[in-house]
């Protein structure tokens, strides 16, 4: 079993097919990806592209305002995007703070099991 543990490595307690494991990313015990860790993982990832989306259409509406010229109806017409992204920022938010409450308050009261 000597010939698995390094001197340098930091894992040198434990079983060497815990120590190989953990060195080739997989975590496992106490550090094991839970439930709660890819549900927050995936909501994390939706609402940063829904982020991303929110950004696009403010660019697209401020160009489309900058090229419209002075005509009235393409002023309005950017104007009612800048209002609906600004909504749907807020309404992202809200679901972002939403589900934090919510995973915060059921992961420390272990009511998914954990």
């Amino acid at each position: 079993m000597d010939a698995f543990k390094n001197s340098d490595d930091a894992c040198t307690s434990g079983s060497a097919l815990e120590c190989a494991s953990n060195s080739g990313g997989y975590l496992t015990g106490s550090s094991a990806r839970t439930p709660e860790d890819f549900i927050s993982l995936g909501i994390t990832t939706i609402l940063s592209l829904l982020g991303v989306v929110f950004l696009v259409l403010i660019v697209y509406a401020g160009i489309k305002w900058m090229l419209a010229g002075g005509n009235e109806q393409q002023v309005e017409a950017s104007q009612k995007i800048l209002k609906r992204a600004i909504i749907g920022l807020i309404i992202v938010l809200a679901a972002y703070a939403i589900s934090f409450f919510i995973l915060n308050v059921l992961i420390s009261d272990n009511r998914l099991g954990v």
